[in-house]
């Protein structure tokens, strides 16, 4: 009998978040801006992301 992790192995899982690869960054950066945006202070946190702290 088989094991979760054996099959996790066998079919060759991927557990890194699908945010780390690297051609799905562009699509991760814009909805985490779209995300500050739109919160209260969130101009604010966007240009100390984008600017570094005051």
């Amino acid at each position: 009998m088989t094991s979760l992790a054996d099959k996790a192995i066998l079919s060759g899982a991927d557990n890194r978040p699908p945010m780390l690869d690297k051609d799905m960054y562009d699509s991760w950066k814009s909805r985490m801006e779209l995300y500050m945006v739109n919160h209260q202070h969130g101009r604010m946190i966007l240009e100390s992301v984008e600017n570094g702290p005051l």
